[in-house]
């Protein structure tokens, strides 16, 4: 799953407290033996504190891996990541570790995984349906329309006038997934995701892969 689940993360944080303003603008403080790699806004903050909505910013348009593991904490955990998958219909997805462990990969390992079934079923249930509840579905709308990190991923396999909410992922054995929703004016709203692997340790992450899939999925909607 990879940083997948940090939709889920924030989402199930919105579903929590999302009408608590004070909550939302609070800093929290974090050290920094708290800051993991790539996280590229956590390692600049100066004040070593973030806020919910800096944390759910951070996490969802830059895939800060700090943020992440700071939301988790304000959670109670990966577990709880597995639990709100399961309310939402979501059977075969979990998440055991945090980061950067979650993304090791190993093969047959089913610790911290997904399946494009389920991811797409939470894709429609969180950002379509509002199953989470609609101010959950408007913040994380508005947070993944403006992911920084899908440029070379779904983003590139795109064009006008789609439009895309998205969240990427990518973890050793050339791991490199993207989920999300798109949207083509008043026709059918997509949701999709796609998941790439390899048997390989040292594998490279395939962004091509990713922009071609989209491609392919954008022609089976156009026509």
């Amino acid at each position: 799953m990879c940083s997948l689940f940090k939709v889920l993360a924030v989402a199930n944080l919105l579903r929590l407290r999302g009408y608590e303003d004070q909550y939302w603008s609070t800093p929290i403080s974090f050290t920094a033996a708290d800051v993991v790699v790539n996280s590229p806004v956590a390692a600049a903050s100066t004040s070593m504190t973030m806020t919910p909505n800096q944390m759910a910013d951070a996490a969802l348009r830059f895939s800060d891996n700090t943020a992440g593991n700071l939301l988790l904490r304000e959670l109670g955990g990966p577990a709880t990541i597995t639990q709100f998958a399961q309310a939402l219909g979501a059977r075969r997805t979990r998440l055991d570790r945090i980061e950067p462990e979650l993304n090791e990969g190993l093969p047959g390992d089913v610790r911290d995984t997904t399946t494009a079934e389920d991811m797409v079923a939470i894709m429609e249930a969180l950002l379509i349906d509002g199953d989470a509840g609609q101010l959950a579905r408007s913040r994380l709308q508005d947070l993944m329309l403006r992911n920084t990190t899908s440029g070379t991923r779904a983003r590139a396999g795109l064009s006008e006038p789609f439009e895309l909410a998205d969240k990427t992922g990518a973890g050793n054995y050339g791991i490199v997934n993207d989920a999300g929703v798109l949207w083509q004016g008043q026709r059918q709203t997509i949701a999709m995701c796609i998941l790439t692997r390899t048997e390989v340790a040292s594998a490279p992450n395939n962004n091509d892969v990713i922009a071609d899939a989209t491609r392919l999925i954008v022609s089976e909607f156009a026509v």
